[in-house]
């Protein structure tokens, strides 16, 4: 192996393999200290090229496009230039901002741009939104949007290329079992209303006063049991509501 360390920290930047046997001899080639030549037992020689300068360059150039790109992503959403911000976002593989772009869309209730956007798509990019809604289901808190894209991917593109996608069914169950929790989880809300809308209902019947249900059709239908009768819940109510008698008609009725 031959390894390249940095002599002021002391730390090993990079370790090659291109020998199969010890390194027994290193040499820089002179008024060139870019070139290396290292030989070892297996018989090969290797010429090393140091492109440390060529690599920073090349990093430096890509930070400096990567912050063009944010800011053009920043200045599309601004704009509400969906679209765009939608590119910018799977360039720069950032699914924080394709979700922003999604939210902004739902607030809106503008969903037709949502499958303007799957429509651009290219394959590459279908399969990593994929992977995002796959992720963003995982939590009750983006589980609406990714179900809205899901949805427009759905409506968009035919199941003959969808199931052409790459890791498709890996996706596909990963997000099942987190979609019925999902669903359950609103199942379960809406039961609890209305378990509210009956509480509201009670209390109007028995204070009086307008309950919201435009006629006798809309009242709910539950009952109870006391002691072996079953009753209808209004009766019980108005039961339940009425004065208790004095008692001076007890003893009227007594006598």
């Amino acid at each position: 192996l031959v390894k390249l360390w940095t002599i002021k920290t002391y730390d090993c930047v990079d370790t090659f393999d291109h020998h199969t046997d010890k390194v027994w001899a290193l040499a820089v080639a002179p008024g060139d200290d870019t070139l290396v030549v290292t030989g070892g037992a297996d018989g090969v020689i290797n010429v090393w090229d140091d492109k440390t300068l060529e690599q920073d360059d090349k990093s430096r150039q890509e930070r400096e496009d990567k912050l063009l790109l944010e800011q053009d992503l920043m200045n599309a959403l601004r704009a509400k230039d969906f679209r765009k911000a939608a590119i910018l976002a799977f360039e720069l593989h950032q699914p924080f901002r394709l979700l922003q772009v999604v939210q902004e869309i739902m607030a809106l209730n503008e969903l037709e741009m949502l499958d303007d956007i799957v429509v651009a798509m290219k394959p590459e990019q279908l399969v990593i939104c994929l992977g995002y809604i796959r992720d963003w289901n995982t939590t009750a808190r983006n589980s609406h949007q990714a179900q809205v894209m899901l949805l427009s991917i759905l409506r968009v593109f035919p199941m003959e290329t969808l199931v052409k996608c790459k890791g498709i069914r890996e996706v596909a169950d990963a997000m099942i079992p987190y979609t019925e929790r999902h669903f359950q989880r609103l199942e379960d809300a809406l039961q609890r209303t209305y378990a509210l809308d009956f509480t509201l209902h009670a209390m109007n019947k028995v204070l009086g006063g307008d309950d919201g249900f435009e006629d006798e059709g809309q009242t709910l239908g539950w009952s109870i049991d006391t002691k072996g009768k079953h009753r209808r819940g209004e009766d019980a109510l108005e039961e339940a509501a009425a004065p208790a008698p004095r008692p001076d008609d007890e003893a009227d009725g007594e006598s």
